[in-house]
């Protein structure tokens, strides 16, 4: 199967960061005001907003400005704003339940603009963290706090393949 990063990934990246960016900002704004995270928790998370909020925007006028392909520089930015993501649930998901759905923007990107196989594979890097970080942080954790994991993990996984094949099944289909 061939990439889906084509003339249109431009675009489609323009469209990710135009739903994806607002949600990233009210989930961490939400976590700091209303979990109430202790020491320098919520300040290093909204750090990480911040500096996530003004690499995209950077990078959304770098996209429309852009003259040649961009495909390499679009996936950085998915391995950047995953690893932002990552850190921020790291450190707020223990004071706010819902920062794990952060982890769940980048596989869903990377559905619009890759391969099947790129989305398997940082949908599952994203799954085993999930698990990872539970783990780490649960102190053992009950089989019905495991299986949340594993359901967020799941979501993340099969919700990245289906959006993936959509994007497909459209890019593929003659036009009329």
């Amino acid at each position: 199967m061939e990439p889906i990063l084509t003339a249109a990934s431009r675009e489609r990246a323009l469209l990710v960061n135009r739903y994806a960016m607002p949600f990233a900002v009210m989930t961490v704004c939400l976590g700091v005001i209303l979990g109430t995270p202790e020491g320098w928790t919520g300040r290093i998370s909204f750090g990480l907003l911040v500096f996530g909020a003004f690499f995209n925007l950077a990078a959304n006028r770098y996209l429309e400005s852009a003259k040649g392909s961009t495909s390499s520089f679009i996936k950085s930015r998915i391995w950047v704003n995953l690893a932002c993501n990552a850190a921020i649930v790291w450190m707020l998901g223990g004071y706010w339940t819902p920062a794990w759905l952060l982890l769940a923007l980048s596989p869903l990107a990377t559905a619009i603009y890759s391969t099947a196989g790129e989305t398997m594979s940082v949908s599952m890097i994203v799954a085993v963290f999930i698990l990872v970080r539970y783990g780490l942080h649960a102190h053992g954790g009950t089989p019905l706090e495991w299986g949340e994991q594993a359901c967020y993990g799941a979501f993340v996984v099969l919700s990245s393949l289906m959006i993936n094949a959509l994007v497909r099944q459209k890019t593929e289909q003659p036009s009329r």
